[in-house]
């Protein structure tokens, strides 16, 4: 009844990009019901071939995020972003957040040395875009204006408990900036149980992208992920994202027979604290 929730359709070879691995991507035409689109992708080479300036009608979040597990605030390289005209330079990982109809981009990806892991959220499926030209861009020097939209430290709620395994790297919501959605992303590293409840119910839409880390076959998530969803039990074992939507009920997601560390990012339609990734 809840296959379509589950979305792993590999992005085209077709439609291939020279410097990133866009693994999925859940768009207006996309079977899965999800109300909150995105699309995820590894980028490998340095990118700027930027994508022009646009503002949308509802929030967004863009996740950039470095592979260096050891070092997970570690960008492992430079990005940069413009946000209402404002440059921004990064090096670290961080979560920008977009406001509605705030202008945004274009962004560049100046130097890579390690692969760089990315996810869009818009928060909203009927969502309209307008393209901008004449884009206003500042002066260095300039007074700044959106700094609090770059999330690049960890601050997790006191309620957000970490599971054995986890890296967290970055969140946000409601409390990290006003109006914001609540999102998150980890770093999975062994066996484990993201939910032990047998049954949750939530009176929000929730979005989870299980992610694999291997840039050389990064749909392969080497392990298997089951849970329950409207009292059906899925399995998955390939990079895929998993919608469920609000009052449905969910329980025990586990993590089994991993041999590589993978990437898992949750976000929802609700703003407050997440005690847990699901």
């Amino acid at each position: 009844m809840y296959e379509k929730c589950i979305y792993d359709i590999p992005w085209p070879k077709e439609k291939a990009f020279k410097t990133k691995d866009r693994m999925l991507m859940i768009d207006f035409d996309s079977d899965c019901p999800s109300t909150i689109l995105s699309n995820c992708a590894w980028y490998h080479l340095p990118d700027a071939d930027a994508k022009a300036a646009h503002a949308h009608s509802c929030y967004e979040i863009l996740l950039f995020m470095g592979s260096d597990l050891e070092h997970p605030s570690d960008l492992g390289g430079q990005i940069t972003m413009w946000l209402n005209g404002e440059k921004h330079v990064l090096d670290k990982s961080f979560f920008v957040i977009n406001p509605a109809n705030v202008p945004h981009c274009p962004y560049t990806v100046d130097e890579i040395r390690r692969p760089m892991f990315h996810v869009s959220w818009p928060i909203d499926r009927g969502m309209k875009t307008s393209r901008l030209i004449g884009f206003p861009e500042f002066p260095e020097g300039a007074p700044r204006f959106y700094d609090a939209n770059f999330v690049t430290e960890l601050k997790l709620p006191e309620c957000r408990e970490v599971i054995d395994g986890e890296i967290p790297v970055l969140y946000a919501d409601d409390a990290v900036y006003p109006g914001c959605f609540a999102c998150g992303v980890s770093w999975f590293t062994k066996d484990c149980v993201l939910s032990e409840k047998p049954e949750n119910v939530r009176d929000y839409n929730q979005l989870l992208c299980f992610a694999g880390s291997d840039v050389t076959d990064s749909h392969n998530l080497f392990a298997e992920v089951e849970f329950s969803l409207g009292g059906e039990t899925y399995t998955i074992t390939e990079t895929s994202y998993v919608f469920i939507p609000a009052g449905v009920p969910y329980g025990e997601f586990r993590i089994r027979g991993m041999k590589k560390p993978m990437v898992v990012t949750y976000t929802n339609d609700g703003k407050g604290p997440l005690v847990k990734p699901v």
